[in-house]
């Protein structure tokens, strides 16, 4: 907001009877809810984002409340038919690893909280779940 919309919301206030110091209030009140309306849900923020890759429990419920969708937490180990979709989907996705610096990406992160240490190994950890999955 500019210097003269915060001039004419007080010359404005003060000719309806409002104190100053209430006028201010009213409008810091004001400023604050919409900055909290302006501001992105929490799964598209790092408060939403799990630092070891994918997004944490407030992050799914955000994404659910935005979007009305229903994610669940991810799947670590075992023979899950979602485990493997996941991996083979992922695996599969173009993108680094790894960034200049030899950090993990956001990717690499995500499948490593769902058990595998990289794409090819992805592509080879859903491979065997899903046979393994069809002999049942």
């Amino acid at each position: 907001m500019n210097d003269s919309f915060v001039v004419g919301f007080l010359k404005e206030a003060q000719a309806s009877g409002i104190s100053q110091g209430q006028a201010l209030d009213i409008y810091n009140a004001f400023v604050a809810d919409k900055h909290a309306a302006d501001e992105s849900p929490a799964w598209q923020r790092s408060e939403g984002k799990n630092p070891s890759g994918g997004l944490n429990a407030k992050g799914r419920a955000s994404y659910k409340t935005e979007t009305g969708g229903t994610l669940k937490a991810p799947v670590k180990s075992g023979d899950n038919p979602r485990r493997a979709s996941f991996l083979a989907r992922m695996g599969g996705m173009p993108g680094p690893e790894r960034d200049e610096d030899g950090n993990p990406t956001r990717l690499l992160k995500s499948l490593m909280v769902w058990g595998a240490s990289s794409k090819a190994d992805a592509k080879k950890k859903a491979a065997a779940i899903s046979a393994r999955n069809k002999k049942d």
